[in-house]
């Protein structure tokens, strides 16, 4: 639960690493400028995809007798939780970033444009990785009774918008492994069409002033609708299994899937993004002091340092306020707030500062960032994101529990083995069916007047 994500898109969402979309609306000359390219971002998007690729691998590629795991197997099981807040306000950032011009000066044509875009950038591969689930699973006869309930929520993407039990369990978990880490799409999916209505109330923001105030608002707005939630667990799981039965309170039941996997408070993270993007659209022109340079540099670290502190904070035992197995009735009232906070928006805050500040400043850590390899492995990221649990599903057997010193390197090598082939493969995908589908998609179904115009990279 803590990781899949991604995506989030873990985005998940396209980033700006050669501009803003460019087109000719089918019934007017208007050009958008493209906008500068903010590599550090894409980066980004690779630390978010790998934290989840670490989290789910290193249960499996480095056993312990019994199942049992150290403290520091925990914490790096642990560490995705960091990747999906990143993911959806790495999102927010950049489609307010891309596409709050062309919705807000075309209109319908921005619209339908955006919508091409996204669809572009998301369905392909999406696609391919169900059908190849489906094929795989009825070769060997495990396709899921449910299968028929189920497809149509993933076809359309909105799979993580109604929590649906079955015999086969949740309707996030009904197919196998590329197929369930795309609830974060499907969450991505429901900002995406919210977010021509967001949109023009984001453009009102005219001031950097108005913004922070903006930001604050979101703040308390989460803050209390998160908190009560928090508070009103127990009632909301009782409510649940009344309605649902016991699959709503077992495991990963209706409480941890309304905060943790649904679209409707995770949408405070994708708000917190736009915002992001808003504010750093309105001061980008400005010239950057170096002491503003320095801060920028001690509020990145400090951020990082204090979002895997509350990693350890949240996730690991004996706090493991999580709640995927925890019934709230009996933790105190505290207790189910900070639960409610480690499931949405718990690292938003740190998260966004530290977006922003890669956005607009420049240290080593940005530049870190910036580098051709990581913008190149973020540009993969999507693949990555999909494809890494049937990766690491494939390796898993090839190692034993870890009993003397000597099989724990040999199960490091294989570790790192397999993290290097998941991100070998996600390479291969994006450059074979990602590209190639989202520019043949774009080119058949933008709207454009004549000849198609230049399309920026995203």
């Amino acid at each position: 639960m803590l990781c899949d994500h991604l995506y989030g898109e873990l985005e998940c969402a396209c980033l700006a690493t050669a501009g803003s979309p460019v087109w000719q609306i089918g019934w007017g000359e208007r050009r958008v400028e493209s906008r500068p390219a903010i590599p550090a971002l894409t980066g980004l998007r690779f630390v978010a995809a790998l934290t989840v690729v670490i989290s789910h691998s290193v249960t499996f590629l480095l056993p312990f007798p019994g199942g049992a795991m150290p403290r520091w197997q925990l914490y790096l099981h642990a560490i995705g939780g960091i990747g999906m807040p990143l993911f959806f306000v790495l999102s927010g950032f950049v489609i307010h970033y891309n596409y709050s011009t062309p919705i807000s000066q075309d209109g319908a044509p921005g619209i339908v444009n955006f919508f091409v875009a996204r669809f572009a950038r998301l369905y392909p591969l999406f696609i391919v990785c169900l059908a190849f689930d489906l094929v795989f699973k009825y070769c060997y006869e495990q396709l899921p009774a449910s299968t028929g309930q189920a497809l149509p929520y993933y076809l359309s993407l909105t799979q993580s918008w109604v929590f649906a039990p079955s015999a086969d369990g949740l309707l996030i978990f009904r197919f196998g492994p590329m197929p369930q880490v795309s609830w974060s799409i499907s969450t991505e999916w429901f900002f995406y069409l919210l977010y021509p209505a967001i949109c023009p109330l984001l453009s009102r923001l005219a001031t950097p002033l108005a913004i922070r105030w903006a930001i604050a608002a979101l703040f308390l707005a989460a803050a209390l609708v998160i908190g009560a939630l928090g508070l009103m667990a127990a009632d909301i799981n009782s409510a649940a299994r009344e309605y649902f039965g016991p699959i709503a309170v077992e495991n990963l039941g209706f409480f941890v899937w309304l905060m943790y996997f649904s679209p409707y408070l995770r949408i405070f993270e994708f708000l917190l993004g736009c915002l992001c993007a808003a504010l750093y659209m309105r001061v980008a022109g400005k010239p950057v002091r170096a002491a503003h340079q320095r801060l920028a540099s001690f509020a990145m670290i400090t951020a990082t340092i204090l979002a895997l502190l509350l990693v350890w904070f949240f996730y690991v035992p004996p706090q493991n306020l999580v709640g995927v197995r925890i019934d709230p009735d009996s933790l105190p009232a505290l207790a189910r707030v900070v639960m409610a906070f480690a499931s949405c928006f718990g690292f938003a805050p740190l998260i966004g500062i530290v977006i922003f500040c890669a956005a607009r400043y420049r240290n080593p850590i940005v530049a870190a960032l910036s580098s051709p390899l990581l913008v190149l492995c973020g540009e993969a990221s999507y693949s990555l994101y999909l494809l890494h649990l049937t990766v690491i599903y494939a390796f898993r057997f090839t190692v034993s529990p870890i009993v003397s010193p000597a099989v724990g390197i040999a199960n490091a090598m294989m570790w790192g083995f397999t993290l290097l082939c998941t991100i070998g493969l996600s390479l291969v995908t994006w450059r074979l069916i990602e590209v190639p589908a989202r520019r043949w998609l774009r080119r058949t179904l933008l709207l454009r007047k004549s000849a198609p115009a230049p399309q920026a990279a995203e």
